[in-house]
Parts: structure tokens; C-alpha cells; sequence
């Protein structure tokens, strides 16, 4: 089994959904809150570019404290 974050959850009877349209959530690819759904494109190229690069085969590369240090300053 491989690891995550499992839940077991149940709707209670009473259950009915909420709007959520006027709250801001913060969005990874614009690093920042937002009530828009956004795509790549909307992002920054500086994000964009980190973000592919932390993806990428090249990554090896890089020392683990550089990559550290580059994951740090974009998950904000």
C-alpha cells in the first residue's frame, strides 16, 4: 500500500451544501488567494517555471538543499 491520507467520512442526514462563491481560497499556482479558478496560464512565469522544474527528470541534478530551498520559496 502506497502512503497518503485516507478518511472515512458520512454526511450527516441534514446534510445540504453551503455556497462558497464569495470566499477567497488560495490558489498554489498564483501563490496567493483568489475566488477565481485559475489555470497555468494565469500564473506567474517565475511559478511556472519552478513549478516545472520541480516536476522535471533534471532535478537530480541539483543539490537536495538548492531544490529545498527553491520548493520553500514557492510554496508560499
Amino acid at each position: 500500500m502506497t502512503p497518503g491520507v485516507f478518511l472515512k467520512a458520512k454526511k450527516p442526514g441534514n446534510w445540504a451544501p453551503v455556497n462558497l462563491g464569495n470566499i477567497a481560497l488560495y490558489s498554489v499556482l498564483l501563490g496567493r488567494r483568489t475566488k477565481n479558478i485559475v489555470d497555468i496560464k494565469d500564473a506567474p512565469f517565475s511559478r511556472r517555471l519552478m513549478l516545472k522544474f520541480i516536476r522535471s527528470r533534471v532535478r537530480w541534478l541539483f543539490p537536495d538543499g538548492l531544490i529545498h530551498l527553491i520548493e520553500k520559496r514557492f510554496a508560499r
